[in-house]
Formats: C-alpha cells, structure tokens, sequence
C-alpha cells in the first residue's frame, strides 16, 4: 500500500524534518516547559508533605482528605477543557498558576479544622492540577512541527518539578517545619507565574 500510494502527508513531514528540530523543540517551547518546572516545584512543594502536614496537627479525616483530593484533581481535569475553550488559553493558565499563588500559603495557617484543610485541599487540586493540560495545548501551539519533542521535553519537566520541589519540601521542614511549606510553595508559585508572562511576551514578540 505504501509503495502504491506513498507515505501520509504527515509521516513525509516528520520525515523531512532536521534531526535537530525532532530533539529540541526550540527556545519558546523550552521557556514553556520552564513554566511546567516551577509550576510543578511549587505543587510538589506542599503535596509531597500533604499527609504528614494534615496529621501533624489532626488526628482523624485522612482517608476523607485522599478521597476528596483524588475526586477534586480528576473534575479539574474534565473541566479543563471546556475552561480553555470558553476563557482561552492564556486567561485558564494564568488563573491556574495564580491558584497557587493564593492558596499555597492558606496551607501555612496553624490549626485548620480538618473540613478547612479538606476544602482548601480540593480547591487547590482542583485549580493546579488540570494546568498539565493547558501546558500541552501550549506546547502544540508553539512548535507544532516539533510537538512530539515539545511534550517529551514538557514530560521531563513535570519529573524534574517533582523532584524539586520535593528536595525544597524536605528542607523547608527540616528548616522551619511543616508550616512554612505553604509559604514556600507559594514563593515558587510567583516565580512560575512571572516567568509564564515572559514566555507568552517571547512568544509573541517571536511572531511579529
């Protein structure tokens, strides 16, 4: 069939791409990526630690507190993309890292009952989570020629963000305790949303 009718318009395009541009998807997509990488440090920042942090103050609601977290981060993902398409792109994604702007330090507030946390907890995991989403959307958008490396390098991202801002978690406690984690992450949270401005601002300035 292929020696009949040759190769997809598509698979032909892959085909001639540089060797290149199939390994590195270029500056803009690598900025965006960046964006994943804080997001997801100052996400692993305060989750990693969720468990210990509710039950260093709570003697109970933990089995509550996992199921709701696990049900709020699977409606935030459904929700996502109708979000994108109602608000855009750029509007949902800022909204999603401004989430953490605002309710990672809510986590730094000593002696939550455990609905406070509970609540707080789902918002969060509802709000941050769906983010992976936008970021892949992003990543197409950017270098649509070259999304297979975009989303590879998008993926590399979100381990390294894991990584991350576990190593800063456990520092921060060993440091100041659990309740300087919601702080911590919320610093993160700032540096991810100024930087996703600058990657959307090289982005556009890339086009004119």
């Amino acid at each position: 069939i292929v020696s009949a009718f040759g190769l997809p318009a598509e698979t032909r395009e892959k085909r001639t791409l540089k060797l290149s541009a199939q390994i590195w998807p270029g500056r803009n997509a690598a900025a965006h990526a960046a964006v994943m990488l804080l997001h997801i440090s100052a996400y692993a920042t305060v989750f990693t630690f969720i468990m210990p942090l509710f039950e260093s103050t709570r003697e109970s609601g933990a089995f509550l507190l996992l199921a709701v977290i696990g049900i709020a981060g699977a409606v935030g993902s459904l929700l996502a993309g109708p979000a994108i398409d109602r608000f855009g792109l750029k509007p949902a994604k800022y909204l999603m890292l401004a989430s953490q702007i605002v309710l990672l330090p809510l986590f730094s507030i000593h002696g939550l009952s455990v609905w406070a946390f509970t609540l707080l907890s789902a918002v969060w995991i509802g709000l941050s989570t769906p983010f992976m989403i936008a970021q892949q959307v992003s990543l197409v958008t950017v270098a649509p020629k070259a999304r297979d490396a975009g989303l590879a390098l998008n993926a590399t991202a979100n381990y390294l963000g894991l990584m991350t801002g576990s190593m800063i978690g456990a520092l921060i406690v060993r440091m100041n305790g659990f309740d300087s984690l919601g702080l911590a992450g919320g610093t993160i949270a700032v540096l991810a949303l100024l930087w996703s401005v600058v990657a959307s601002n090289t982005q556009s300035s890339s086009r004119t």
